[in-house]
């Protein structure tokens, strides 16, 4: 018998790791793509902050529809890191762009 055909089937699970997968690398490259990085360190904060207020509130709405589960995690544990995360992906986008301009030898 050949098997010429198959079906992927795909449990919730594979769903939800689909999602996850799929939404992180997204917020990263939105919060990116628009942070205001010529503008003065008030605007860059705050910023900051409203993508961490929206990132812990779809925390919130993903645990209240199962998208989420926490296992001793906290949600305020999230508010706090937030900020660092996103301020994280702000210093490794300038340490590229550095690289990027000293390589092609466009320093600033």
């Amino acid at each position: 018998m050949l098997n010429l055909f198959f079906y992927c089937v795909l449990d919730i699970g594979t769903i939800l790791f689909l999602g996850i997968l799929l939404y992180f690398p997204s917020i990263s490259l939105l919060f990116l793509n628009f942070y205001p990085s010529e503008k003065k360190i008030v605007k860059k904060v705050l910023y900051i902050m409203l993508w961490s207020l929206f990132s812990v509130t779809f925390e919130w709405i993903s645990m209240h529809t199962e998208f989420f589960y926490h296992n001793g995690w906290k949600l305020w544990y999230s508010a706090i890191l937030y900020p660092i995360i996103f301020l994280i992906l702000v210093i490794n986008l300038r340490f590229i762009q550095k690289i990027n301009n000293s390589s092609s030898g466009h320093d600033k």
